[in-house]
């Protein structure tokens, strides 16, 4: 899923779409339970947000922020940021998404789901970091290799509480940045047994 050919410059004639539907889920239903405590549910219109580099820039200080990016490209059908961390080691490429809850309306401490789509050539590992919420899941190393999501769940976050999410590679080759979703998280139902 290359998207530079040798008929364009850094892919600036890019037609292809991407599917988000299609990536693979790094989380089931069954993880979700765990990873997420329960509060009062928000019934807030999902996704909250999505940030890519089309729309960098959400509500209030919500922003993106792409730390050696080697091709940015606003317009292809799917807009996205490349990564190359061998041709430029002297500082690891990394994605940080803000937030900031209380911009969109939000007034409880509540949970959050965000969500990284991202295409690897190669098995590519991420450190993944948080700050804000008083826990949170999916931080730590992360691998993913081909078109996956990688979602982090924060926890207990206030609304007034800025946060960020950040990915920053640690080894492997090229990668790409679609968009990061911002939501509640899902809806987990265990089986009633009277």
């Amino acid at each position: 899923m290359s998207h530079a050919t040798s008929n364009d410059f850094a892919g600036a004639m890019d037609t292809h779409k991407v599917d988000f539907s299609a990536f693979a889920s790094d989380i089931s239903p069954e993880e979700w339970s765990k990873l997420i405590t329960v509060r009062p549910p928000v019934f807030f219109p999902s996704p909250i947000d999505s940030l890519s580099v089309a729309h960098p820039i959400g509500r209030g200080r919500t922003n993106t922020t792409l730390i050696q990016a080697t091709i940015v490209q606003t317009d292809a059908p799917s807009s996205y940021a490349s990564f190359d961390y061998p041709v430029n080691p002297s500082r690891a490429p990394a994605v940080s998404i803000h937030f900031e809850p209380d911009a969109y309306g939000l007034t409880a401490t509540s949970n959050y789901v965000f969500t990284f789509y991202l295409w690897a050539q190669t098995s590519t590992v991420f450190s993944v970091s948080q700050y804000g919420a008083s826990s949170a899941g999916g931080i730590g190393n992360r691998t993913i290799n081909g078109q996956q999501s990688l979602s982090v769940a924060l926890n207990g976050l206030p609304a007034s509480q800025q946060c960020y999410v950040a990915i920053e590679q640690l080894s492997g080759e090229s990668w790409t940045w679609y968009q990061t979703v911002i939501s509640p998280p899902p809806l987990v139902f265990e089986p009633f047994e009277p």
